[in-house]
């Protein structure tokens, strides 16, 4: 039995959001917990008795994680709202449709 305990995350991405501080157990290279640090449980039934006798524990140095499966062709942090564009996809439009919409709506910087 191997048991992990990932500690020190400073983002967790859940999928649905982002926690500060968090922790993961997991079990035969499965996730069995997840949650903040603060709540990281003594025991799990069926997988350990005692927090203290995980096999490995690795400091991640307040890295960001993103445990499970993940769309990896989407970006944890955006930089606004992007509803008008879930939406353009949601009807059908373009690629290029949604570039030139977003092209009109984000100011662009100069240098």
């Amino acid at each position: 039995m191997t048991v992990r305990l990932l500690t020190n995350i400073g983002r967790l991405w859940t999928g649905t959001e982002v926690w500060s501080n968090a922790a993961i157990i997991t079990h035969e290279d499965k996730i069995a917990w997840v949650g903040p640090a603060s709540e990281l449980p003594r025991s799990l039934p069926g997988v350990i008795d005692d927090i203290v006798d995980v096999d490995h524990v690795e400091n991640l140095n307040g890295g960001l994680v993103t445990p499970g499966l993940i769309d990896a062709h989407t970006h944890p942090v955006y930089a606004g709202n992007r509803w008008a564009e879930i939406a353009m996809r949601s009807n059908g439009s373009s690629a290029n449709e949604i570039a030139a919409a977003s092209a009109h709506q984000v100011p662009t910087a100069s240098m």
